[in-house]
């Protein structure tokens, strides 16, 4: 004998007229839970009042999620070789699975599927795969290809960075940039500034006093090709270095760019 699903409105396993698509489909049923609290819940979830339990009495896989029904058995492989993956001729529930589409019953008594719970494995790749892809597209954007694109970009790049406290000046071969400050001392003067060669080469004066290297941020013959090495120049010395601590931090980088071919020697600096 064939049990029927128990549902209102759903006819699983019931007799079809003739010529029915489904006349001779039998559907998978599934019975009660023993548990008395998991059955309590398939209960209040079953919109039918009064409903007795009993052996035959059954709710169909139509009224349970893909994820909680389980169709085959898998097999691990053994020393790397594939999993083996078996139908079964008998359908089961997954552990606390419970009964949550009525679609012949008015919409607002079944429940939307469980979002499902990606894997640790799964999200760390994903995660992976969003940062190299953020990673290649900054490296991307970051490039300055030559003084036209510098040129047409730059104040583009200032409202990005934010950098509102800088003044330009374009010419046809060179581009300046200054900030400016006032003391009691020196009134207004000019306290960083930059100029920008249409070969791409970057000078540097921290309060008129020209720095001579900075290849910790510019390694190639001080030419630009990244407009990040322009806004870590801009960052470093507009904010923090008086004149004499620019004089001495490029004393240092000379000193350094001196010996790096030679690791054996020891430098020795006395304060």
């Amino acid at each position: 004998m064939v049990n029927k699903c128990c549902v209102p409105a759903c006819i699983s396993n019931y007799k079809r007229k003739k010529g029915d698509s489904e006349q001779n489909t039998y559907t998978s049923c599934f019975e009660f839970p023993k548990d008395p609290e998991l059955k309590e819940l398939w209960l209040r979830k079953i919109p039918r009042k009064n409903l007795l339990i009993t052996k035959n009495t059954v709710v169909c896989e139509r009224h349970f999620n893909e994820s909680d029904i389980i169709c085959s058995d898998i097999i691990p492989g053994v020393k790397g070789q594939q999993d083996t993956v078996i139908p079964r001729k008998r359908k089961k529930l997954k552990s606390g699975a419970v009964p949550s589409i009525f679609e012949n019953l008015p919409g607002y008594l079944s429940s939307p599927p469980p979002l499902k719970r990606e894997s640790p494995g799964s999200k760390r790749r994903r995660l992976e795969e969003r940062e190299e892809d953020s990673l290649q597209k900054f490296l991307e954007e970051d490039i300055v290809s030559s003084f036209t694109d510098l040129t047409q970009c730059l104040d583009d790049q200032f409202k990005k960075w934010k950098f509102f406290h800088l003044k330009t000046e374009f010419n046809d071969d060179h581009i300046k940039l200054y900030s400016l400050e006032f003391n009691e001392r020196q009134g207004l003067f000019v306290k960083f500034s930059i100029s920008i060669n249409n070969d791409l080469a970057v000078s540097v004066w921290c309060e008129n006093i020209k720095i001579s290297n900075f290849t910790w941020i510019i390694p190639k013959d001080n030419k630009l090709d990244r407009w990040s090495q322009l806004q870590n120049i801009i960052t470093h010395y507009s904010s923090s270095l008086p004149g004499k601590e620019a004089i001495f931090e490029s004393a240092i980088c000379t000193v350094a760019e001196v010996f790096q071919e030679d690791e054996k020697k020891l430098i020795c600096v006395v304060f």
